[in-house]
């Protein structure tokens, strides 16, 4: 049988900030209009910016409200660039 495990919280979180970076560096959209864009105050974005440090997961927002929005974002990022080479 197999055993499949969840992946660690914080390696999740830390794809998802991974790819919506990314995507965000590939449309020239600066960290400052991200983090108005995921409606977080700036010491909150700051807190899950540390998470490639290894940082502790934030407690604001809570970690799936914050997937939910970088999810969001990543998708209008993928669309938008989809759209401009169409």
């Amino acid at each position: 049988m197999l055993n499949f495990c969840n992946p660690p919280a914080a390696h999740v979180a830390r794809q998802q900030i991974d790819a919506l970076l990314g995507m965000a560096e590939q449309a020239g959209i600066e960290h400052d209009h991200l983090q108005r864009l995921l409606r977080l105050s700036k010491a909150d974005w700051q807190e899950w910016l540390k998470l490639e440090e290894d940082a502790p997961i934030p407690t604001r927002p809570d970690l799936p409200l914050l997937l939910r929005h970088l999810g969001w974002l990543t998708s209008q990022l993928d669309r938008a660039a989809r759209s401009a080479y169409a």
